[in-house]
C-alpha cells in the first residue's frame, strides 16, 4: 500500500499540464490560464479549440517544456482521431515519444491519404464472442467478418490472416504501436470501403498484425478490430438496450445540451467519473470486458473500499499477447460515470498506468440501456431505465 500512494503522490506532483491532460475535470483544470487553459480546451474538444493551440504553440517557443509536450502530445491525440494524417505527423513529431509507441511514423506514412468518411447510418445487433467482448459484422468486398468494437484501439486492427483475405492497399513501412500488454510491430494498410450494416466508411486506416500477436484466450485469433477512428467519423456512437446494438451516425439521438462532457484522453477517449469525494477522467476502453482501477482513481475512493482489496492474478489479453499478473482486487466499487450510477464487481489495480482514474470495459458499459458519445458536441449520455420501463432508443 505504501508504492501505492507514492505513485498517488507522484502524480499529484506533476507539471500543471501534464495535470490537466489527465484530468480535465479536477482543481487545476478549472483553474487554467493561458497555454493550459488553451490545452484544456483542446482536451475538451471546443469548436476550433486544436487550432488554436496549435497556433499559440508555433507564436510561444519559450513556452515550458511541459507546454509544449503536453500541447503537442494533445493535437497529436486529437488530429490521429480525425485522421487528418498531415498534421497528426507534425504534431506528433514534435510530442515526447510514447514508450513503444510510433505514432509520428504512422501519421507520416499516412500523409498522403484523405481522411476516414463515414456516410449513412446503421443499427447493428452486437454479439459477445468466446473472448468476452463485442463484435459487429462488417464487410470488404464480399468478405465478411466479425469486427470488435474498441473505442481502445487508436487505429483499427486486422490480422494477417484477415488482410490476406480483404487484400488492403499496404504503405511502406512497419511500425511499432502499443497496446493494452506490450508494444507490437505491424504494418499500415488502407481499406477503400468498408461496409457496416446500412452504412459505409472510406479510407479507413489499419494495422496488420502477424496473428499470433492477436490469439489471445486459448489461441482463438481475433480477426479484425473496428477502433476510435471510426466511430468518431459517425460523430455519434451508442450502445442500446444493454449494449445489445450498436447505433452508428444520425440514428443515435444526438446529447442533451446539459450533458457532460467527453475528452480526448491520452490513449483515445475519456469520460468523468466520480463519487463524493471528487471527478476525474478515465479511459473508456470497449475492447476490454472489465474495468481495471489506476492509482490516481484511489482517490474517489472511501476507507473501506480501499481496505477492502485482496492480492490476485490476473490475466490481461491485447494485441501485444496475455500477460498474468499480481494485483490487488477490489470486491465491488460504486462510481458515478457521467452523473449516473453504477456499480462494478472484482475490479483490479492497474500500477502500469496513471493515466486517469480507471479503464472502464464493457461490464460499465453494459449496465445501461443508453450509453451515447457524441463526438460532434463532445458530449455523453448515459441512462438506466427505471425496472418495468420500455428502453429508451
Amino acid at each position: 500500500m505504501i508504492g501505492v500512494f507514492a505513485f498517488v503522490l507522484a502524480a499529484q506532483a506533476q507539471p500543471i499540464s501534464a495535470q490537466i491532460a489527465a484530468n480535465p475535470y479536477g482543481p487545476a483544470a478549472q483553474a487554467a490560464t493561458g497555454g493550459d487553459a488553451l490545452i484544456r480546451d483542446a482536451v475538451f474538444g471546443a469548436p476550433g479549440a486544436a487550432a488554436i493551440l496549435a497556433r499559440w504553440l508555433g507564436e510561444h517557443p519559450d513556452a515550458s517544456p511541459d507546454q509544449r509536450g503536453t500541447g503537442y502530445g494533445v493535437l497529436c491525440n486529437i488530429y490521429g482521431a480525425y485522421t487528418w494524417h498531415s498534421v497528426s505527423a507534425t504534431a506528433c513529431a514534435a510530442a515526447p515519444k510514447k514508450e513503444g509507441q510510433d505514432d509520428a511514423g504512422v501519421a507520416r506514412a499516412l500523409a498522403a491519404m484523405p481522411p476516414v468518411r463515414a456516410e449513412g447510418t446503421a443499427r447493428i445487433p452486437l454479439h459477445w464472442n468466446a473472448l468476452g467482448v463485442q463484435d459487429i459484422p462488417a464487410s470488404v468486398g464480399d468478405v465478411d467478418l466479425p469486427w470488435l468494437v474498441d473505442t481502445g484501439a487508436g487505429i483499427s486492427v486486422l490480422s494477417q490472416s484477415s488482410a490476406d483475405r480483404l487484400k488492403p492497399h499496404y504503405v511502406e513501412g512497419q511500425f511499432s504501436v502499443g497496446t493494452s500488454t506490450d508494444p507490437v510491430i505491424g504494418r499500415v494498410a488502407m481499406i477503400d470501403l468498408l461496409r457496416i450494416g446500412t452504412a459505409t466508411v472510406e479510407n479507413v486506416p489499419v494495422l496488420v498484425l502477424p496473428d499470433a500477436q492477436l490469439a489471445i484466450g486459448g489461441g482463438k485469433v481475433l480477426p479484425a478490430i473496428l477502433g476510435l477512428q471510426v466511430l468518431n467519423a459517425f460523430r455519434r456512437v451508442a450502445w442500446v438496450d444493454h449494449a445489445k446494438y450498436l447505433v452508428l451516425g444520425e440514428s443515435a439521438r444526438r446529447a442533451q445540451g446539459s450533458a457532460n462532457r467527453l475528452y480526448w484522453h491520452d490513449e483515445g477517449v475519456g469520460v468523468p467519473i466520480g463519487t463524493g469525494r471528487g471527478l476525474e477522467g478515465a479511459f473508456l476502453d470497449t475492447g476490454a470486458n472489465s474495468s481495471l482501477m489506476r492509482p490516481s482513481g484511489l482517490t474517489l475512493l472511501s476507507p473501506a473500499e480501499r481496505t477492502s482489496a485482496v492480492q490476485k492474478k490476473v490475466g490481461l489479453g491485447g494485441a501485444g499477447g496475455m500477460v498474468t499478473r499480481t494485483e490487488a482486487e477490489y470486491p465491488s466499487l460504486s462510481f458515478s460515470i457521467a452523473g449516473a450510477p453504477v456499480r462494478l464487481s472484482k475490479v483490479s489495480m492497474d500500477m502500469r498506468d496513471n493515466q486517469g482514474a480507471a479503464l472502464l470495459g464493457m461490464d460499465m458499459v453494459s449496465q445501461f440501456d443508453l450509453f451515447l458519445l457524441d463526438f460532434e458536441t463532445m458530449r455523453i449520455t448515459v441512462h438506466r431505465a427505471a425496472p418495468g420501463a420500455m428502453p429508451r432508443r
